[in-house]
C-alpha cells in the first residue's frame, strides 16, 4: 500500500551518474487490491526417510538440496519442465540436475510433467520423492496436488526445510523491512557474527 518513486538524483547518484532521468512521474496512484491472505503460521514438512529409495525432485524453491540432504540411496535427480516458468528457471534447474547427479552418482533426468513422477519413482524401486520446502506459491500449489497422486502409489512426499529458513521466515510477514531489522539479531544468535 505504500509506492516508492524514483527521482532523477537518486537515480544519477546510485547510478555514479551513468543514466539520468527525466521526465519522472512525481506521484502514484495505488490500485485498490484485495486485502491480503490471513497469515498462517508455517506448516511442518514431512521429514525425509534417510535410508528410504529416493527420487530427488529439484525446484526452483532449492537449487542445492545436494549441499543439505543426507539420503542413503538416490536413485533419480528429477525435474519438471511444468515447473519452469522461464528460459532462466530451465537453465538454472538444467544446472542443479547437473551437479545433484555429480554428488549422488545417479542419473539426472528431465520430465514433462510433474504428474510422471510417481510412474519414474515406482519404476526405480522408490518408496520416497524428497524436494525442497515450499510453503507458498506456484511450486507449492503443484507440491499439493502431487502429494495425493504420490500417496496413491504408495510414495511419500518428502520435504527439507533449511535450518536457516525456519530461523528467519517467521519475520517475513509484511515485506523485507521486518526480516532486515531482525538480520542482525539471526546472525548473532547463531554465531555468525560476534556479539560485539
Amino acid at each position: 500500500g505504500k509506492a516508492y518513486l524514483a527521482d532523477e538524483q537518486r537515480i544519477a547518484s546510485m547510478t555514479g551518474g551513468k543514466l539520468a532521468a527525466k521526465g519522472l512521474t512525481q506521484s502514484a496512484a495505488i490500485p485498490a487490491a484485495a486485502p491480503p491472505p490471513i497469515r498462517t503460521e508455517l506448516r511442518e514438512p514431512v521429514l525425509p526417510d534417510r535410508n528410504a529409495p529416493s527420487v530427488v525432485l529439484l525446484t526452483g524453491e532449492d537449487l542445492s538440496l545436494e549441499t543439505v540432504l543426507e539420503l542413503d540411496e538416490v536413485r533419480a535427480v528429477v525435474t519438471a519442465r511444468d515447473l519452469a516458468r522461464s528460459d532462466a528457471d530451465r537453465t538454472a534447474l538444467a544446472d542443479a540436475a547437473g551437479r545433484a547427479a555429480q554428488h549422488w552418482p545417479t542419473a539426472a533426468c528431465e520430465t514433462a510433467d510433474l504428474a510422471d513422477l510417481a510412474a519414474i519413482a515406482k519404476r526405480l524401486g522408490c518408496t520416497q520423492v524428497v524436494t525442497g520446502f515450499a510453503p507458498t506459491g506456484p511450486v507449492a500449489d503443484a507440491l499439493d496436488g502431487l502429494r495425493p497422486r504420490l500417496s496413491n502409489h504408495g510414495l511419500a512426499l518428502a520435504e527439507h526445510l533449511r535450518r536457516w529458513d525456519r530461523l528467519a521466515w517467521p519475520h517475513c510477514a509484511k515485506g523485507f523491512f521486518q526480516l532486515k531489522s531482525r538480520i542482525p539479531a539471526l546472525l548473532r544468535d547463531q554465531g555468525i557474527v560476534s556479539r560485539d
